[in-house]
């Protein structure tokens, strides 16, 4: 994808005025879990420093581990927020902080197989609903990541 597409995709960040960093989205620092299917779904973030913020995911189902994600937010060159995943048995992506309104993050990466678009919204004290979405053979699809605060694995 060319930088000019992605810095377009970032103008409505920059058109709300202030300065966005990283520490804009402290709210996602935690430990985050939800159960569905027979499925676990943990995802921990750490504060974010000044220029990152480290996170990681996984799945499980009955102890044993299906899928897991290692996330990392870092500030660019130009003060730009990039969410860049690394998960499991697939290469990794880098998504663009295209909207932050107030507890509601969007990183779009229109390039990308799926997702294209990540959306977080924490709603205090304890609720954190996590999306995905895009387009899969030209039709829309979305998955839908229902977390809340949980004790931090290992504890």
């Amino acid at each position: 994808m060319k930088l000019s597409m992605l810095l377009l995709i970032a103008a409505p960040v920059a058109a709300a005025g202030d300065a966005v960093g990283l520490s804009d989205l402290s709210w996602l620092a935690g430990c985050w879990a939800f159960e569905r299917d027979g499925k676990r779904y943990e995802e921990v973030w750490l504060a974010p420093t000044a220029d990152q913020a480290q996170g990681m995911a996984r799945t499980t189902r009955d102890g044993k581990t299906l899928s897991y994600e290692f996330t990392l937010l870092k500030s660019g060159p130009g003060g730009e927020i990039h969410y860049v995943a690394n998960p499991s048995g697939q290469r990794e992506a880098a998504f663009l902080l295209v909207k932050l309104l107030g507890t509601r993050a969007e990183f779009a990466n229109p390039a990308h197989d799926f997702p294209q678009r990540i959306v977080y919204k924490y709603a205090p004290p304890d609720r954190l609903d996590a999306r995905i979405e895009g387009k899969v053979d030209g039709q829309a699809v979305s998955e839908d990541y229902p977390f809340r605060r949980a004790a931090c694995p290992g504890k």
